[in-house]
């Protein structure tokens, strides 16, 4: 493929070059919506969903075909370790339900900012936190619903972590990179991820994506810059436990490998070993189309492109796939699209503007 790839028909991939305009989020100029937009999703399964905005957090169990308006001040969906426990993240600070999401309970944490959390277990949860007044970071680490919180050393300050189990865990530190443990922290080994030409440039905006039962996503963002932000998707399967560069948008940090033409990176969703889908703005894309999604189902050995939904001016969105063929897209303008064949047709499924008022 030479020259611009349109995002509103399946390609595959090929090295081509990038012309796009910088920006880390998708995002619209058009002014906000008159009814609330929404900034994440996650589904659990093909039924059970989370959809979280400003000011609304609301919950489905049929699949999207409705929705109920959560009583619960999230700042982001939450994450269900069983059916009924789940924890989440709001203006409350860390909180946990027991019953599906009907009601939450706050969780008590030391002082300080979460930055980052992951939930291993019904009882048990991982917690970057900021001390407010130092403005450093600390790793903390609980097993009985935080009534006692264990602090865990790191190499480095931590910024985002991921968490398979509570052995199993993936830290981004500042200006050390990523980290792996296998014991719960005691020991961390530098993770040695394929060294991209322009390495020097590369900044601590790298986050661990998924963390998986076979497998593990992550991404390193360089050359932040007025044209574009240089960006590398790796993957290390649990087979051979070797990291791999899978996908970038600029062909001169990895050579060699799929590159696909969007500025900056958006969602992403990983629902499987070999199933990945990733979101950004794609700059070359025609007429005002400048959202893209494209997938992969061999584990990131080949990309292509899929079809996204006509969101209008509404830039800003959140993707969950809970396989190949089923998944979301949330959108900035406060609607929800539905797609059941992997991204070839979409429709619009929910809107914010029918859920009741308060």
């Amino acid at each position: 493929m030479a020259g611009a790839l349109r995002c509103d028909r399946a390609q595959p991939l090929a090295p081509a070059p990038l012309h796009a305009n910088a920006s880390r989020k998708i995002a619209t100029t058009k002014p906000p919506p008159a009814h609330p937009g929404f900034s994440s999703i996650a589904f659990t399964d093909v039924l059970q969903g989370w959809v979280v905005g400003a000011g609304v957090v609301a919950s489905t169990r049929d699949g999207g075909a409705t929705w109920q308006r959560v009583d619960a001040r999230l700042a982001s969906v939450p994450t269900f370790t069983s059916t009924d426990i789940g924890w989440g993240l709001g203006a409350d600070g860390l909180v946990r339900t027991v019953d599906m999401g009907k009601t939450w309970s706050n969780v008590p944490v030391p002082r300080g900012d979460v930055q980052s959390a992951a939930f291993t277990g019904n009882r048990s949860a991982w917690l970057v936190v900021q001390d407010p007044v130092t403005r450093t970071e600390t790793l903390l680490h609980t097993v009985d619903v935080g009534v006692h919180w264990d602090f865990v050393a790191t190499p480095g300050r931590p910024l985002r972590l991921c968490a398979r189990d509570d052995a199993n865990l993936w830290l981004m530190a500042a200006q050390n990179g990523l980290f792996e443990t296998s014991d719960g922290g005691q020991k961390w080994a530098k993770v040695a991820l394929p060294i991209p030409v322009s390495q020097r440039d590369f900044t601590d905006s790298g986050s661990i994506l998924s963390c998986g039962q076979d497998d593990t996503w992550a991404e390193n963002i360089c050359c932040v810059g007025a044209f574009h932000q240089g960006v590398v998707l790796y993957r290390m399967g649990d087979h051979d436990r070797t990291w791999s560069a899978v996908l970038t948008n600029r062909g001169d940090l990895v050579p060699g490998i799929p590159q696909i033409p969007f500025a900056a990176p958006g969602a992403a969703s990983f629902p499987s070993a070999t199933v990945g889908l990733v979101t950004g703005d794609c700059g070359p894309c025609q007429a005002n189309d400048h959202a893209s999604l494209y997938a992969t189902t061999d584990g990131g050995a080949s990309w292509h492109a899929e079809q996204v939904p006509p969101m209008g001016d509404d830039l800003t969105w959140s993707i969950a796939f809970v396989d190949a063929d089923h998944g979301w897209i949330a959108t900035s303008g406060g609607g929800v699209f539905h797609t059941d064949d992997g991204g070839q047709t979409w429709r619009l499924q929910f809107e914010s503007s029918s859920l009741p008022a308060d």
